[in-house]
């Protein structure tokens, strides 16, 4: 090859040198001597460099996904294989191959993320109970905030299919929560219905439980606090807000049973929590609710009436008292008081004090590698859900 060939096509594609170097396995320096003309590549390296400086596929698809939301950095890292190299794009089937990578990960048709406008690309397939509510009254939802739901929905509705592939065990009807509470408050290992309860009961109802990491999705993604699902004859859990809270992971997981139990996912698809801090809208939060409140409780509200402004200081005083009377987490207890009252910030503050598990999301990682059959999955499908969750 002739060194402004070279040099000419590295700049068409956006390389620098030093980007070429890697791509190709050369050293810059050798890079840098067969542009300028100070020597010349031998036969077989020239074939090399012509494999590598043609246009490749690889460029346009990053570029349409990027424009998805999904960045060079997210793809490399967390889609692709480690042996993926990008010069792979100018081989037969080289760019289904990375296209397949990333339709498994989102759970999206190979044949659309080839097109070559990808507008109006939705993420989500089936109908799913999605709903994109402001987060305030003061902010509206916005087209970009969708998108980037609907981008988080996809990946963890995914999620949920490849766990429900390994989940052991038949599906069994949850009972109500008050029966349900007995039979774990009479486990008699901890003193009110804890995270460990809820994790052993979901598992042996045949419900799967993971909790996907911030390496899940793409920076900046706007995610939502969990989503349940049904994948084939499982049900699966999805916890995907970052809580290291055990008694908040307790509630999620309680309000996801309320959703099962009370019929609100067909089978085969899926129900989405945005935000469980926001008010709550329509009939089915409502039943969900008041099924976690009573599974962790005994009662559908506590009632917990403060006659001024408390601090979490104090909220949590009383919540440590409410809990050894009651056998309710205190915990618990702080959030019933957020819920009723809308003073998250007190309610929170108090849960950061009495909350005993500072391990919570250790707790549930245990039981997805004791409880799912790893074997029913593919050894790429086992490092994806490792690396994820």
């Amino acid at each position: 090859m002739k060194p402004e060939e070279i040099k000419k096509k590295r700049k068409a594609l956006g390389l620098s040198q030093q980007q070429l170097a890697e791509e190709t396995g050369f050293g810059v320096a050798s890079i840098k001597r067969w542009e300028s003309g100070n020597s010349q590549p031998t036969e077989a390296n020239a074939r090399r460099l012509r494999q590598h400086l043609q246009p490749n596929p690889m460029k346009g698809f990053r570029e349409r996904l990027s424009g998805l939301g999904i960045k060079r950095k997210f793809l490399n890292e967390i889609i692709l294989p480690d042996w993926w190299s990008d010069s792979m794009g100018n081989e037969p089937n080289g760019l289904l191959l990375a296209a397949g990578y990333v339709a498994d990960y989102l759970g999206v048709k190979r044949s659309e993320l080839l097109k070559e406008d990808l507008k109006g690309f939705s993420f989500v397939s089936g109908t799913g109970s999605v709903r994109y509510k402001a987060p305030s009254n003061k902010q509206p939802v916005t087209q970009e905030r969708e998108d980037s739901l609907r981008l988080a929905t996809s990946i963890s509705y995914q999620a949920a299919a490849y766990t429900g592939d390994a989940v052991i065990g038949e599906t069994a009807d949850l009972p109500d929560p008050d029966d349900l509470r007995k039979q774990l408050l009479n486990r008699g290992e901890h003193r009110w219905v804890s995270l460990d309860d809820l994790l052993h009961a979901c598992w042996s109802h045949g419900i799967g439980v993971i909790h996907l990491n911030k390496r899940a999705f793409p920076t900046g993604t706007v995610k939502p606090d969990a989503l349940a699902a049904w994948s084939g004859l499982k049900r699966v859990i999805v916890l995907i807000k970052e809580q290291h809270s055990a008694s908040w992971l307790s509630y999620t997981l309680a309000h996801e049973l309320g959703h099962f139990f009370h019929g609100h996912i067909p089978e085969g698809d899926f129900y989405l929590d945005q935000s469980l801090q926001a008010e709550r809208i329509g009939k089915e939060e409502q039943e969900a609710d008041d099924y976690a409140m009573r599974l962790l409780t005994g009662e559908p509200d506590l009632g917990i009436y403060i006659p001024y402004r408390p601090k979490s200081a104090d909220l949590a005083e009383r919540a440590r008292h409410y809990s050894r009377r009651y056998r309710v987490a205190p915990g618990v207890v702080a959030l019933n008081y957020g819920m009723s009252t809308g003073n998250w910030g007190i309610a929170n503050g108090a849960v950061r004090i009495v909350d005993e598990n500072r391990k919570a999301l250790r707790l549930v990682q245990e039981y997805r590698d004791q409880q799912l059959d790893w074997d029913a999955l593919s050894e790429e499908r086992r490092e994806w859900i490792r690396r994820i969750s």
